[in-house]
């Protein structure tokens, strides 16, 4: 079996595994979620796993195996940047608190994340209700020795965002997560958190593996429309949105 012929073969079974909106969806659900805008690609098209498989070759999704294997979908409507957040410290590997429901194993779940000092940095029934800014999503993983570094896409740029990209997505340990507006993609909704997966070069694409996949699957967006969807004011923080980057913490 040829390299290339093995990794289909991998992201095929991945794919079948862990993202829920991908064969699923194409066959049997697809009434239940929306359709995407043209010019996203879906993850699940030929054309969308060619992206994947051409982002691997190129070195650029590092990060998905680890994040694939974690995907989760959001509990509630406003727990997007919840469930970003705990597919990302999953996939960092650092200690985790332990939720009843899988004691004595410890595991980050949109329940268990929620420990004293998370409590102290947010306010959980506010969040419950409008979901969380960058800062404060920024904020949640500090908790966990995890560093983390928010950048509001207004104090910001496109060639900045893209390095940003390709840094995450070449490396096994460094995660992006995006907060977009969703408008401005043409989809249905507001304010969205979700992590990259990787970014294709070629095509200038990124991977948003969105969280919300009882509504849209996993897509590929064209960089720059990505990031005119971060520069957008979020209402709450009159402060634009952007992107935050998580990383081990230095020992």
């Amino acid at each position: 079996m040829t390299g290339s012929v093995w990794l289909a073969a991998v992201c095929l079974a991945v794919c079948a595994a862990t993202c829920l909106s991908a064969s699923a969806l194409a066959e049997n659900d697809l009434a239940a979620a929306l359709p995407l805008p043209n010019e996203l690609v879906a993850f699940n098209t030929s054309e969308g796993r060619h992206l994947l498989l051409q982002a691997n070759d190129n070195g650029h999704a590092e990060c998905f195996w680890d994040l694939s294997m974690q995907y989760v979908t959001q509990e509630t409507q406003t727990y997007c940047s919840i469930a970003t957040l705990t597919i990302m410290l999953n996939a960092i590997s650092v200690s985790a608190p332990i939720d009843p429901v899988y004691s004595p194993f410890p595991y980050y779940t949109q329940n268990a994340i929620f420990t004293p000092c998370v409590n102290a940095l947010v306010n959980k029934t506010v969040l419950a209700k409008q979901g969380a800014t960058l800062q404060q999503a920024a904020s949640i993983p500090t908790c966990f020795k995890v560093a983390t570094k928010a950048t509001h896409a207004a104090d910001s740029s496109l060639d900045s965002f893209r390095r940003a990209l390709m840094e995450a997505t070449g490396s096994k340990n460094t995660f992006l997560a995006v907060n977009f507006l969703r408008a401005t993609l043409d989809e249905a909704g507001e304010g969205h958190f979700s992590p990259v997966g990787a970014y294709d070069m070629k095509r200038d694409m990124a991977l948003v593996m969105d969280v919300a996949r009882y509504k849209y699957p996993a897509f590929w967006a064209p960089v720059e429309t990505l990031f005119n969807s971060l520069n957008t004011t979020d209402s709450a923080s009159n402060l634009s949105r952007g992107w935050v980057i998580l990383q081990p913490a230095a020992e």
